[in-house]
């Protein structure tokens, strides 16, 4: 379930690691996955587009997220 994915690092394949999941809404259309890293925030859907990898050992979503997404939030 996705209570497991809270704690996962995000790492993006081209910036790098972005985080810790916080928080997972599962009330939208969508499932937004939610990220804090140095007490900024953002979230993307959780959605093949993005997600490359889910590595289960080592708790790590790997994870490919236009600039533009990021900087929305």
């Amino acid at each position: 379930t996705e209570k497991k994915l809270i704690g996962y690092s995000i790492i993006d394949i081209k910036l790098g690691y972005l985080g810790k999941i916080t928080f997972i809404n599962s009330q939208t259309a969508q499932q937004l996955i939610y990220v804090s890293k140095d007490k900024k925030e953002f979230c993307f859907p959780m959605h093949e587009q993005f997600i490359k990898e889910v590595d289960l050992q080592e708790g790590i979503i790997k994870v490919e997220i236009p600039k533009e997404l990021l900087n929305l939030n």
